[in-house]
């Protein structure tokens, strides 16, 4: 991100320089809609700022880069542990993006590390690795609790796996 410009500018020079051959009108529009999708339109004309003025928050810097993707309309997003560093509520919002993307028919793929339950509910399918990188399980997100639940040392096998949290259901 160029600290100097705003929200906007960084997506038009952005757009501008991976379609050099689009109008000024082509361009707005793209911008506009990915402004809307990242929830940033009401800051378009907010100086991004460097990444410790707080000018925009961690969540809204990563919400814009994810914009400067969502400009190219790629197919498959593969994103580094997005949520790092951020507040619950702005990790919510990245994963709520994530989850926009991927309802339009886009491949999400993403690394994130120990996500509190309310977020590992957001994903529907899961990789989990073991110690050097062994696979350890693959599959739905509700199959993961009920799998790992079944090999619970102790745990009776007539008991009823109860795969849903107490607390946050």
């Amino acid at each position: 991100l160029l600290p100097n410009l705003t929200v906007y500018e960084n997506l038009y020079y952005y757009a501008k320089l991976r379609f050099p051959s689009k109008t000024r009108a082509e361009l707005d529009a793209q911008i506009e809609l990915v402004l809307n999708d990242i929830g940033l339109a009401a800051k378009r004309d907010t100086k991004v700022g460097q990444a410790t003025d707080k000018t925009l928050s961690g969540g809204e810097r990563k919400r814009l880069n994810i914009g400067m993707e969502l400009l190219v309309n790629a197919e498959i997003f593969i994103l580094d542990e997005p949520t790092s560093g951020l507040s619950s509520k702005d990790s919510e919002k990245i994963l709520d993006l994530l989850a926009n993307i991927a309802a339009r028919g886009k491949i999400v793929l993403s690394v994130i590390h120990q996500p509190s339950s309310r977020l590992y509910k957001k994903f529907n399918k899961i990789i989990l690795l073991d110690k050097g990188g062994r696979l350890a399980f693959r599959g739905s997100t509700f199959s993961a609790l009920k799998y790992f639940k079944s090999h619970l040392e102790g745990l009776d096998q007539d008991d009823p796996v109860e795969v849903v949290c107490p607390h946050c259901r």
